[in-house]
C-alpha cells in the first residue's frame, strides 16, 4: 500500500513537503519509463511520447515502444488519467545531510528555502515529493517516482548507487541518465562579486571556508579564490572562527568574504582588531539576503535566492512531466551591495 502524506522537517523549515511511505512492496524494483526507452533503444521523451499517444513519434516507433513497455511488465502511476493534466505524480529529491544540520555559527538558508519553494510549487500542481537522505536510498527504488532532483553536487558522489534508468534533474551533467542540470551560473556571480570589492578598493581578501563540509561550497571557494587572484587581489582562506578572523584582519586583510558562515561573529571580531567596516576592512557574503541585512553594519550580499530558485526548477520540472522533456535551469542571483561595502544604509 502506498501512502501519501504531509511530514515536517525542523532542521529544512518545511511545513508543507510531501512524502511517502511504503508498506506491503515487492522487492523487485518496479520499471520505470527509463527501463522501457533504455529496451526500445529510444530516448525517454520518445518513450514517454508513445505510451502517452503524443508528440510527432511515427506508428512503427510508437507500436515497438508499447510492445517493449507490456513485455517488461511497466505500468503507469494509479490514476494514470489524471498523469496527463499533472496529478497524482511523485518527483524525488535526494539530499545531503549537510545542508541542512544545525549549526549556530552556519544557518544554512538556501538549501531549505529551495526545498520550500520546490515542494511548495510542485504540491501547487498536485505533484507529491518523495524527500530521502543521501545515507537511504531504499525508497526510491520502491516509490513509483518519475523523475529524480539529485541537489547540488551528490550525483557524481552517488552515481552508482542511483535507481538503474530513472531521468535524474542534478547539478552537472556527469553522471548517466541526467535529463537537465540546475545550477547558478557560478562564473558569472563569483566575477560580479570580486570586481564589486576590487572597485570599493579590496587589495588583500580573507576566504572564509566552513569546517563543517557544505555542498558545493570547495568548489566554490576554489573558483572564488581564482578569480580574486585573476583580478589582482593578494587572496587567502582563514577559518571560519572569531578567532581566525581577528588574526587575518590584525594580519592586513582588508576585506572578507564569507559563504553565509559566523557573520556576527566576524563584525565582532573584526571590531575587536580595533578596525571598521567598512571603513578599514569591507565584508560581503554569500547567502540569503534577508539574513545578512539584519546585522549592524547591514552586509552586502551576493543573494543566490533560495525559494525563488527552488520554485523556477519545480516549474520547470512540472513542464517536463507534462512533455516528456526536461530543460535546464539556470539559478538566479543578485547583488545587493549594502554598508558593509559602502553602500546605503537599510531602513526598517
Amino acid at each position: 500500500m502506498l501512502e501519501v502524506g504531509r511530514a515536517a522537517s525542523a532542521s529544512a523549515g518545511l511545513g508543507r513537503v510531501v512524502c511517502c511511505t511504503i508498506d506491503h512492496v515487492s522487492a523487485k524494483p518496479r520499471p520505470t519509463l527509463a527501463h522501457v526507452a533504455r529496451a526500445a533503444n529510444v530516448s525517454i521523451t520518445t518513450a514517454s511520447a508513445s505510451l502517452r499517444g503524443t508528440g510527432r513519434v511515427n506508428q512503427q516507433t510508437r507500436d515497438h515502444v508499447v510492445a517493449v513497455a507490456r513485455r517488461l511488465g511497466y505500468r503507469k502511476n494509479p490514476g494514470a488519467s489524471s498523469l496527463r493534466e499533472g496529478g497524482g505524480q511523485l518527483v524525488g529529491a535526494v539530499l545531503e545531510s549537510a545542508a541542512f544540520a544545525a549549526d549556530p555559527l552556519n544557518p544554512k538558508l538556501f538549501w531549505p528555502r529551495f526545498l520550500d519553494g520546490f515542494v511548495v510549487e510542485l504540491n501547487s500542481a498536485g505533484i507529491g515529493v518523495v524527500l530521502v537522505s543521501r545515507e537511504n536510498l531504499d525508497p526510491l527504488y520502491r516509490a513509483p517516482v518519475e523523475v529524480l532532483l539529485v541537489l547540488a553536487d551528490l550525483v557524481e558522489q552517488l552515481a552508482d548507487s542511483l535507481p538503474f534508468g530513472m531521468p535524474i534533474i542534478a547539478g552537472s551533467d556527469t553522471a548517466q541518465n541526467v535529463v537537465a542540470t540546475v545550477s547558478h551560473d557560478y562564473g558569472a556571480f563569483i566575477e560580479e562579486v570580486i570586481e564589486h570589492l576590487r572597485q570599493r578598493g579590496a587589495t588583500r581578501l580573507a576566504l572564509m571556508a566552513s569546517e563543517t563540509p557544505i555542498p558545493t561550497v570547495d568548489s566554490v571557494l576554489d573558483r572564488l579564490y581564482k578569480c580574486a587572484e585573476a583580478h589582482g587581489l593578494e587572496a587567502t582562506v582563514v577559518g571560519a572562527s572569531s578567532q581566525a578572523v581577528e588574526a587575518a584582519v590584525a594580519g592586513g586583510v582588508d576585506s572578507i568574504l564569507t559563504i553565509g558562515t559566523n557573520v556576527g561573529g566576524t563584525i565582532e571580531a573584526v571590531t575587536r582588531a580595533g578596525k571598521s567596516i567598512p571603513g578599514d576592512v569591507l565584508l560581503c557574503s554569500l547567502s540569503e539576503a534577508d539574513f545578512t541585512a539584519a546585522f549592524s553594519p547591514a552586509v552586502t550580499t551576493m543573494w543566490l535566492k533560495g525559494y525563488e530558485s527552488g520554485r523556477l526548477v519545480a516549474e520547470a520540472v512540472h513542464r517536463g512531466l507534462a512533455s516528456g522533456q526536461f530543460e535546464s535551469v539556470t539559478l538566479p542571483h543578485e547583488l545587493v551591495v549594502r554598508e558593509s561595502t559602502g553602500g546605503s544604509k537599510v531602513r526598517d
